[in-house]
């Protein structure tokens, strides 16, 4: 069963697929799984796959393009249009592209961002500096590590608080060169409220104070909580 949302995915991709004849498998493919009909739309999509690599190397990365454009701009494209069979195909292709290409990001963002290859994230900032997707992942990660550190406060803090808030000047930076101003101001917005957390648990730590973080948090009138839910079980 998938959400909604994921339904709706498949059926924008089958749909903006049919626009190349050599796509009509992968159309089919997304028709059919959106229908819940798994089997046969693996079958359709193992068709595709074996055409595929048979496609020139420009053919292959005209899809390449055309699916991971969507994945960044369509809300759960990233997901059935992209199942695993399929992904291994055109990581290989990303890999070849970015052995021949120099002056694209593209090949580089896609694979740190959908392979977790940070190395590449970091090459497709040097040749676009402006690739404010392959800068908003590095900003994501770098927050969401900070997010994790807190997220079972006032109970307790994963890691240091020193690490995190040099992660902070880290993101801080990558925020700055950001050409989109309203990501920008999303991203800052984001990372101060990540930090308020950070730097109240840690002025609790340096204040030697014999209260408890909640209780000084508290007294002091300073954030205490994540706002996240955690649970425990007993072993």
């Amino acid at each position: 069963m998938i959400a909604e949302s994921q339904n709706q995915a498949l059926l924008n991709v089958a749909e903006k697929a049919l626009l190349n004849p050599l796509w009509s498998n992968y159309s089919e493919y997304c028709k059919l799984r959106e229908k819940g009909l798994r089997k046969q739309s693996f079958e359709k999509l193992n068709i595709f796959i074996e055409n595929f690599k048979l496609f020139t190397f420009k053919q292959k990365t005209e899809f390449v393009v055309f699916i991971y454009e969507l994945a960044e701009s369509v809300e759960d494209a990233d997901y059935g249009p992209l199942p695993h069979q399929l992904s291994i195909e055109l990581k290989e292709i990303l890999i070849t592209w970015t052995e021949k290409e120099f002056n694209d990001s593209r090949p580089f963002r896609w694979l740190g961002r959908v392979f977790n290859e940070y190395d590449y994230i970091n090459k497709a900032l040097d040749i676009n500096p402006q690739d404010d997707k392959a800068r908003v992942f590095l900003i994501d990660r770098l927050s969401y590590g900070i997010s994790y550190s807190t997220h079972h406060l006032p109970d307790y803090y994963i890691g240091e608080p020193a690490e995190d808030l040099q992660q902070a000047v880290l993101a801080k930076q990558h925020i700055a060169q950001l050409t989109d101003q309203e990501e920008k101001h999303h991203w800052n917005q984001e990372l101060e409220t990540e930090l308020e957390l950070v730097k109240s648990y840690s002025d609790w730590k340096n204040s030697g104070s014999s209260l408890d973080f909640k209780n000084w948090a508290k007294q002091n009138q300073r954030k205490h909580n994540s706002g996240i839910t955690a649970y425990y079980y007993d072993q």
